[in-house]
């Protein structure tokens, strides 16, 4: 009748500590009659070491979410010992699913085995994230401080965006709008590179260890980390270690003497460009001047650590953003985090991903991931309409599923960056639309990063129409409230920060989805519509005491529950956010 998939490896079988592991399995099945709720799936155990193969215990997974013709069920189990030498197995009525398949019969030798998990380092949790509100700052775009230290070929702040022009911003102009950032509700900065380079987007470095005099000084770096501590605002800086800039001093010793010993420090070998221009050296997405380093040299190696450790132990940032962390060597970020995390335990790593990298967590490289993967999937429903409601939800349940259950509330969610067209742009500036976004970024699951400028809902294609200069003063939008509002939830709620998530509502015909965010007692569900017609939708909460629900975008609307059911009436294109009352 169906397939059980359960692979014994850190996807479907993890530690979050040495006293919980996390079991995961799914079934699969091609026939339409499949009734997926009505199938109880057990986990059976034993310790080989203390208990008879025959007195196995069991323990009943949870059914987490369900596609089509996929069912994904989960267990935290708690061995309250040091999880070792368990033998497991999985059962559904009278089958047993065991390593070599399905069968009718208990076969003990063909049970699945988990051996031991070790004392290591369950380091992965940073504290202060999971309650982070970020916002990024693009620096040469965000605000000018400091005119006397404007580039020579400056241009009117609000010209039009090339890949070469400059408009002024600086560090100082961060540090000026600090007020402005703490009324907005945001907690923590990603500010893209500041170190010198030649170009706007300074990701070609020239100096690792200098700010580039366009944007300030150490000193300059140091006042602002400072005042934003003393706000309670968290400071990480981009790291772009993956690869440096063509004016790189050590690359252009290299480039210039075939028995340099920084030779080895990059990729030297012919390498064709789309266009079909030849260059002797490799570098980064084919962008000529931005050469790869080497990782498989240690003096490369040992370098990028120490830069990852100077601005912390000397400007007291809290931790890099990793600029295409995923094209890095995967053994180096290990020496990296040791590093930093010496220096200061609660600095954080965030790796530039645009897919899904669950190796990057289960190995404990990153504490966080750019979840472009949930931008995707809002884009594909909310801005384009190219998938189905239940499409939506199963894009977004199996982020939280392939991702670890410890790791997913630290994920970096986001709609736009540096790297892509503007929100707004992207909606043909639907402005409903715009506000169902929002609420997705600030409720789903995981930590929300607002882009410079989309409080203002400013327009912009890809790169560089995305680099645009702030506006500051009247603007055509205004979200700024609604952020403040949304800011406001997510700090008040911890079942918006920690709770777990489940679909509660999905209605492909109405274009209404609805989702529950719990922790503890504390329960808040969000509904959207995202059809052009007023719709209604019935949320059944069997057993549940709250008998009123608060609108908390809206506080005056107050929904009252008629025996189990909630009705929710939705305008078009618009959401609730809930919060239920005895």
């Amino acid at each position: 009748m169906f397939i059980l998939k359960h692979k014994p490896d850190k996807i479907d079988r993890y530690p979050i500590d040495r006293y919980n592991l996390v079991i995961k399995a799914r079934i699969d099945s091609w026939d339409l009659s499949f009734e997926k709720d009505s199938i109880k799936l057990e986990f059976c155990y034993w310790n080989r070491q203390t208990d008879k193969p025959n007195e196995y215990r069991t323990e009943e997974m949870a059914l987490v979410y369900k596609t089509k013709n996929s069912a994904h069920y989960e267990l935290v189990l708690n061995t309250n010992y040091p999880t070792s030498y368990l033998k497991y197995f999985f059962k559904s009525g009278d089958d047993y699913y065991d390593y070599y398949g399905s069968s009718k019969e208990f076969i003990e030798g063909n049970a699945f085995e988990y051996l031991y998990t070790n004392n290591q380092i369950f380091d992965g949790e940073v504290s202060w994230l999971k309650d982070a509100v970020f916002y990024q700052i693009f620096p040469e775009r965000f605000c000018n401080g400091n005119r006397q230290l404007d580039p020579i070929n400056v241009e009117k702040w609000g010209a039009k965006p090339t890949s070469t022009n400059f408009m002024g911003g600086d560090i100082v102009g961060i540090i000026k709008r600090l007020d402005y950032l703490e009324e907005l509700g945001i907690n923590a900065l990603y500010i893209n590179p500041i170190f010198e380079a030649n170009d706007n987007h300074k990701y070609d470095t020239m100096n690792y260890f200098k700010i580039d005099p366009h944007f300030g000084t150490e000193d300059d770096l140091k006042e602002l980390v400072k005042k934003c501590h003393s706000r309670g605002i968290k400071v990480v800086l981009d790291g772009v270690f993956n690869h440096c800039g063509y004016s790189f001093p050590l690359f252009q010793k290299a480039l210039k003497d075939k028995n340099s010993s920084f030779r080895d420090w990059f990729y030297f070998k012919e390498f064709e460009l789309p266009d079909g221009k030849i260059l002797d050296y490799e570098c980064v997405g084919y962008y000529p001047f931005m050469p790869k380093f080497n990782y498989s040299n240690k003096e490369v190696r040992e370098y990028i650590v120490r830069i990852g450790k100077y601005w912390i132990e000397e400007y007291d940032i809290d931790g890099w953003r990793l600029d295409v962390a995923d094209e890095v060597e995967f053994q180096f970020w290990y020496r990296f985090r040791e590093a930093i995390k010496e220096v200061k335990p609660e600095a954080v790593m965030i790796g530039e991903t645009w897919g899904e990298q669950t190796s990057m967590f289960l190995e404990n490289q990153m504490d966080s991931l750019m979840n472009y993967i949930f931008r995707d999937a809002v884009i594909s429903y909310l801005a384009k309409e190219r998938i189905s409601t239940s499409q939506f939800d199963e894009r977004l349940n199996s982020i939280l599923w392939i991702y670890p259950k410890n790791r997913v509330n630290q994920l970096f969610n986001l709609l736009g960056t540096h790297d892509t067209e503007r929100f707004m742009t992207v909606v043909e500036e639907n402005e409903r639309k715009y506000v169902l976004g929002l609420v997705l970024l600030y409720t789903f699951v995981g930590i929300p990063s607002l882009y410079y400028g989309d409080e203002f809902a400013m327009l912009g294609g890809n790169d560089p129409d995305c680099r645009k200069a702030m506006v500051w003063g009247e603007t055509k939008f205004d979200f700024s409230k609604l952020i403040r509002r949304l800011v406001d939830i997510r700090k008040r709620y911890k079942a918006i920060r920690e709770g777990s998530f489940k679909t509660i509502y999905c209605s492909d015909k109405q274009k209404v989805y609805a989702f529950k965010r719990e922790y503890k007692k504390e329960k808040i569900y969000v509904i959207l519509n995202i059809s052009q017609f007023d719709q209604t939708c019935t949320l059944k909460e069997n057993g549940v005491k709250e008998q009123e629900y608060i609108n908390l975008l809206n506080e005056e609307e107050v929904i009252k529950k008629e025996k189990d059911d909630l009705f929710v009436d939705l305008p078009a294109q618009s959401a609730k956010i809930l919060l239920g009352s005895q």
